[in-house]
């Protein structure tokens, strides 16, 4: 840049006199890039902020370099933004307060509050800048949730104290429903009040107060997501107000009880779980069953978590579980399963045994597993059932609970059955045993007369696998000295793929000395998908 446009910022920036905003607010719009960053920075270090609102009036979140300008210059941009928060010029408000919120500048909520409760309250716009306010004071709250945030004893130890000061007048001014702005501040922050702060604390612990009466009110009916969020934030603190558990344990519509289910996650802090067994009798619970359909998953695994620490018999818990379990849907039967698996009797058992059938794969494993901890009669059979399961997870599963049911198994009682049993049992091995394909490899290329027999069964058992074991099929039929075991390769060979088994049985059809294998490969080939025609 010229040294001349140099001296004059130099001259502009020492300056008392107004008329030199002027000229860097000129300078500030320019369309030169370097002019305008250097009118910025000029007027973001004038003497007395003077030339903060120029700043403030051109913001633009999608600005990197005011955006930077304002991040680097933050102690200087607070005082302007609180005057220009509570000033006359709403434009110039609308502006504050997009660079507080969009920038997390929480030192301006403070003035947002002494606006909204003094001379906003008179301000054509005060809706508008009360929702404006309320906004801002959930991301604060956001802000003092994550207690690792390198800002937190600004939050805590500076902010909040100023807030706290302005709450805790006008929550003494409150009467009934005469200040609705009031309730929604003073409820946002009732659970982040210290012990110290025993004044606002006690406020929802007497009946008689005008904000416990008009809370209760609310929270009974009210569907605004704040209200929600304030019962949940004293869920999980130690001894809320009563009124909280009362409104948990009566209220009843399908606005919020989602809402609550949700916020009841497993790890359940030891907060929420004394809370949860301190409850009044749950009057809608009852009803539940009404509601199962409108659930989801999500919803419903925290229900099934909610039931397991109220009070309540046995008897009461496992017939509120098994309605979750048949009526409910997707995580929420999981959840429900899970906590009847402690339960041991006859409905349970039931239970289990038709679970292992679920559509459902994550209940199916989950049954399975419980189905041979019960060890209850007829359990392999069942299991059994389920092994040419096409879901890899459940088939996993019944490997490891049946790990004898490999193929060296089936071989030792195999001449213990009759064909059908013989059929249905290798049916089942097959898919129990990931290597069977490989393993009978080995039995028809190194295995004794017997073994190959067997495993040329086995292969008639089941075609698919001729695929798995087409180049043993291929060796023996070539190879094989006993003629049984070349015409079972050359019929079984019409299963295989590859050009090396299409080779083979070629080479069958030409010169085996058998007339049956070289009819068994003339067929093979005649129905393989190239056909001995195209030969």
């Amino acid at each position: 840049m010229a040294g001349g446009v140099d001296l004059t910022f130099q001259v502009l920036k020492a300056t008392q006199n107004q008329a030199a905003n002027g000229l860097l607010t000129a300078a500030f719009k320019s369309s030169n890039e370097d002019i305008r960053k250097v009118a910025g920075i000029t007027l973001m270090s004038r003497k007395g902020g003077s030339g903060i609102d120029t700043i403030i009036n051109d913001f633009d979140p999608d600005d990197e370099f005011l955006v930077g300008l304002i991040r680097d210059n933050r102690s200087k941009m607070i005082p302007g933004l609180r005057t220009a928060v509570v000033g006359s010029d709403t434009m110039l408000a609308k502006q504050a307060f997009r660079i507080a919120y969009s920038q997390s500048i929480y030192e301006v909520l403070p003035s947002m509050f002494a606006y909204c409760f003094g001379p906003g309250s008179q301000d054509k716009n005060f809706v508008h800048r009360q929702n404006e306010m309320l906004k801002f004071c959930d991301r604060y709250i956001e802000a003092l949730e994550r207690k690792e945030s390198h800002e937190r004893h600004l939050l805590v130890h500076t902010i909040f104290p100023e807030l706290v000061k302005t709450i805790r007048t006008k929550v003494k001014e409150f009467r009934h429903d005469a200040n609705e702005l009031t309730l929604k501040v003073f409820l946002r922050f009732y659970p982040f009040f210290s012990d110290v702060e025993s004044e606002l604390k006690q406020v929802l612990r007497i009946a008689s107060t005008p904000v416990y009466l008009a809370a209760y009110r609310r929270l009974l009916s009210d569907n605004d997501v704040y209200l929600f969020q304030f019962i949940a934030r004293c869920l999980d603190r130690f001894n809320p107000p009563p009124l909280i558990l009362q409104v948990i344990a009566t209220r009843f519509d399908m606005q919020f009880l989602p809402f609550i289910f949700r916020q009841i996650k497993e790890p359940l802090p030891m907060e929420i779980q004394t809370n949860l067994g301190n409850l009044p009798p749950v009057e809608w619970l009852e009803q539940i069953g009404a509601v199962f359909d409108k659930l989801d998953g999500e919803a419903l695994q925290g229900f099934v978590t909610f039931l397991q620490y109220l009070p309540m018999s046995d008897a009461d818990m496992e017939a509120y579980l098994l309605r979750v379990f048949y009526h409910g849907q997707g995580v929420g039967r999981i959840a429900a399963f899970n906590a009847l698996k402690p339960m041991k009797n006859e409905k349970t058992d039931r239970l289990v045994w038709d679970a292992a059938g679920d559509t459902d794969p994550d209940i199916q494993v989950e049954a399975l597993t419980e189905l041979t901890s019960r060890n209850l009669p007829g359990m392999s059979s069942r299991i059994i059932q389920f092994a040419s399961t096409p879901n890899v997870r459940v088939r996993e599963t019944i490997q490891k609970l049946l790990p004898n049911f490999k193929l060296v198994w089936f071989m030792e009682v195999f001449d213990k059955l009759d064909d059908e049993r013989r059929r249905k049992m290798f049916d089942v091995v097959r898919h129990l045993d990931e290597r069977i394909g490989e393993k009978l490899s080995i039995m028809l290329e190194a295995g004794d007369e017997v073994a190959k027999q067997r495993a040329l069964v086995c292969l008639d058992y089941c075609s698919d696998l001729v695929q798995q074991s087409e180049k043993a099929l291929c060796w023996l039929l070539q190879n094989g000295d006993l003629r049984e075991f070349r015409l079972k390769c050359a019929e079984l060979l019409i299963n295989g793929k590859t050009d090396e088994s299409r080779s083979a049985l070629v080479q069958a059809f030409h010169r085996d000395s058998d007339a049956d294998i070289r009819n068994a490969a003339k067929m093979s080939l005649e129905n393989r998908p190239v056909s001995l025609a195209k030969t």
